[in-house]
């Protein structure tokens, strides 16, 4: 006996794909972090910005914390 395959079937089988897809995506943004890292600290203004604490951009007061909770929010969603 043969099984057909049902819309339901498909559905279920291509958000299994997406939750992998979306899986991989995270595992592999750890690592696009570090190089990303790793390339500022080697450039010009990134090394002497870690070195001697000059060049370094200064951000207003207040916006990494309401960035990370932004970040966050859209993380859950």
């Amino acid at each position: 006996m043969s099984r057909t395959e049902t819309p339901v079937d498909k559905s279920v089988l291509q958000d299994r794909a997406r939750q992998q897809s979306a899986g991989f995506a995270l595992i592999l943004l750890i690592p696009t972090v570090l190089v990303c890292g790793l390339l500022y600290i080697a450039s010009d203004y990134g090394g002497r910005c870690i070195t001697y604490g000059e060049g370094c951009s200064q951000g207003k007061r207040g916006c990494l914390p309401s960035h990370v909770l932004i970040s966050a929010v859209l993380w859950v969603a």
